[in-house]
């Protein structure tokens, strides 16, 4: 698993998951704010239904890499 992979590492799996994830969940966040704004939509009103699959897709995850 994941958490076994991390600690046999000698890695914090819990903060590298917790900084991972967040860095994750804000990155679409904004990609999906930007697609908002770019589409003249009011953010300020009903926040759409975003496909948070789809706005991950060019996250980089290799700089979340322990070993980098």
């Amino acid at each position: 698993t994941v958490m076994q992979t991390l600690k046999r590492n000698d890695i914090d799996a819990e903060k590298f998951l917790i900084n991972y994830s967040n860095a994750l969940y804000y990155h679409c966040l904004e990609k999906g704010y930007e697609i908002e704004l770019r589409g003249s939509k009011d953010i300020n009103k009903q926040i759409r239904h975003w496909d948070f699959e789809a706005l991950s897709k060019d996250f980089d995850f290799k700089k979340f890499l322990p070993f980098n």
